[in-house]
């Protein structure tokens, strides 16, 4: 993942860089090319927020945190790309193909007709053999 860091008011340590890069590197199991992104650290006061747009293949993910210290905002917003990615995935991996459950219900009652039928068949055919066993016996009786 490629990530561009911008601070504003506040001065981008290493230990911020690196803790922003192995956080948001988990984006990238979700993913199979290469992804670019651009966060940005703000404070104001005793309020610590980050925000971060994520360049996806075919859209792009965005959010936000505020919290008490600059970590736990970091934490917050991959809490927020993670659940973005995840919900990007399965819309990716659906293809619209799920079956509608009026569609699935019917099919329960048309397999439970179909069961209905073929046991009724098995009773038929069951009676025709025994029919046919006594037509012989009695035709071997007779003789």
């Amino acid at each position: 993942m490629k990530l561009q860091i911008t601070g504003r008011h506040i001065e981008n340590s290493e230990a911020i860089n690196q803790f922003i890069n192995d956080k948001l590197s988990k984006l990238d199991c979700f993913f199979d090319h290469p992804i670019h992104g651009h966060v940005i650290l703000n404070v104001e006061k005793n309020l610590h927020s980050c925000e971060a747009k994520v360049q996806v293949p075919g859209s792009q993910l965005f959010a936000t945190c505020d919290a008490e210290n600059m970590y736990a905002a970091i934490d917050g917003l991959l809490d927020k790309l993670v659940a973005q990615a995840k919900k990007y995935k399965s819309k990716q991996n659906d293809h619209g193909h799920s079956i509608p459950k009026k569609e699935i219900t019917t099919n329960n009652q048309k397999d439970n007709h179909d069961n209905k039928l073929q046991d009724e068949i098995q009773y038929d055919n069951q009676v025709e053999t025994q029919d046919e066993t006594q037509d012989q016996t009695e035709k071997l009786t007779s003789k």
